[in-house]
């Protein structure tokens, strides 16, 4: 259908041819998660379409991000999240019908205007893994509408999210959901020489720059100076409101006592934000997000609260796993509605799921991509049961098609979880 799409725009643009960049921090606001589930209309994209993007997100480059292995260096796992978090806030794409954003902020995506990566969205878990499912690889057109009335709990992103996809390519130690929860118990272990109460479950109750205070400026900015490429940097106030970045690289000045300026030392960075800022493809402006190489200072990260932490996985504490997926299915062959019921469980967090239907020749007739939407984002379990219309694929159930079941998780991997012959009963 990709295909299809695509060149029909093609063909419909040859026709017609022949006829904020702030340095300050931004404290998202953490909203509780919540889960719908509501159904998706595929209609046809907008033909009057014109086509701006020349460089699109492929899966050949999300591929080209290596997967983790247990023999790969910290630096190694370091770069695969650095590039990881990167291309989430930059790739560039462009809607086929207008879509509004309306939960936490107020966006309006025209049609035939381009962005550069995932927008941001309140109490959303979207990653490019799940993007893929209604991006045009050919063109870098989102299909709006196939995506449904959810869109923005589907393909949105906040701070977290971020992070969370970035980390999960290398690291299964971690299963926090959001800012409040990014202590010790939950897999984010204290960089440096500052303390808190590491029994905590979470900072309910805590702003996070008391524990800065608490622990004084230089304790502090020395934790900033242990930083290394991909650790990371959050904060919490008692409401729970809070904020995660990941540093890329930090700049430490000392003053002639030995101190460190926290004025003239600070970070470079990624985040998920708010924030736009200008640039230029294609000799065209487009909107892009802004969270790609900030820079900011000890003195202000110190009283904005902000504690730097790393993963089990950089430093050794817990090995790279290798991804696995399975399901509850042994029947070697289902009907529908069992296909649509089977349980996967992994240990890497689970994106989107697949299914394709192989006629006798071994050739695809038929394939469904659809991204699991909402919390937790560390899900290890998950169906497909209410996702897809069983309609879709009840009449390749003669007995004669093969079914196969797969699961694409945070590592980057798309593994098979089922294959059987389809059946009525």
């Amino acid at each position: 259908m990709k295909k299809i799409i695509s060149l029909l725009l093609i063909l419909t643009t040859l026709l017609t041819m022949a006829a904020c960049s702030s340095e300050g921090l931004e404290t998202e606001e953490e909203i509780l998660p919540t889960s719908t589930d509501k159904g998706i209309i595929k209609i046809p994209v907008n033909t009057e379409q014109k086509l701006l993007v020349k460089d699109p997100l492929t899966w050949e480059k999300i591929d080209a991000i290596p997967v983790a292995n247990s023999s790969m260096s910290s630096d190694q796992l370091r770069q695969i999240v650095l590039d990881f978090a990167k291309l989430s806030l930059s790739f560039i794409w462009q809607p086929s019908e207008e879509w509004y954003i309306t939960v936490g902020r107020n966006y309006t995506f025209p049609v035939n205007s381009m962005y550069g990566g995932i927008p941001y969205v309140s109490s959303s878990s979207g990653n490019m893994y799940k993007w893929m499912c209604y991006l045009d690889e050919e063109t870098g057109i989102l299909d709006v509408m196939a995506v449904g009335t959810n869109i923005e709990r589907v393909l949105g992103n906040q701070c977290s999210a971020h992070a969370f996809s970035a980390y999960s390519r290398v690291s299964n130690s971690m299963d926090w959901g959001g800012t409040n929860e990014m202590v010790l118990k939950h897999g984010c272990i204290p960089l440096g020489e500052y303390t808190y109460d590491t029994s905590l479950e979470n900072w309910d109750g805590i702003a996070t720059a008391d524990v800065c205070k608490q622990n004084g400026q230089q304790v502090m900015y020395r934790s900033y100076a242990k930083l290394l490429p991909a650790d990371g940097l959050s904060n919490s106030d008692i409401k729970n409101a809070g904020h995660v970045i990941m540093n890329k690289e930090v700049h430490v000045e000392t003053a002639a006592d030995g101190s460190i300026d926290g004025y003239k030392s600070y970070i470079i960075y990624y985040e998920q934000s708010s924030g736009f800022k200008s640039a230029v493809h294609a000799n065209t402006t487009y909107q892009t997000q802004a969270g790609v190489d900030r820079k900011f200072t000890f003195h202000n990260l110190f009283n904005e609260g902000y504690l730097p932490w790393t993963v089990a996985e950089f430093i050794g504490r817990d090995p790279v796993e290798k991804a696995t997926a399975s399901g509850d299915l042994t029947a070697e062959s289902v009907t529908p509605s069992e296909l649509a019921k089977i349980k996967i469980t992994t240990n890497y967090a689970i994106s989107v799921f697949e299914i394709h239907i192989k006629d006798e020749s071994g050739k695809v007739v038929k394939e469904i991509e659809k991204p699991f939407e909402g919390f937790p984002l560390q899900r290890l379990e998950a169906t497909p049961y209410g996702r897809f219309n069983v309609n879709e694929i009840s009449s390749y159930a003669d007995g004669k098609h093969t079914a196969e079941v797969y699961v694409r998780v945070n590592s980057g991997e798309l593994l098979q979880v089922y294959s059987g012959t389809l059946n009525n009963a």
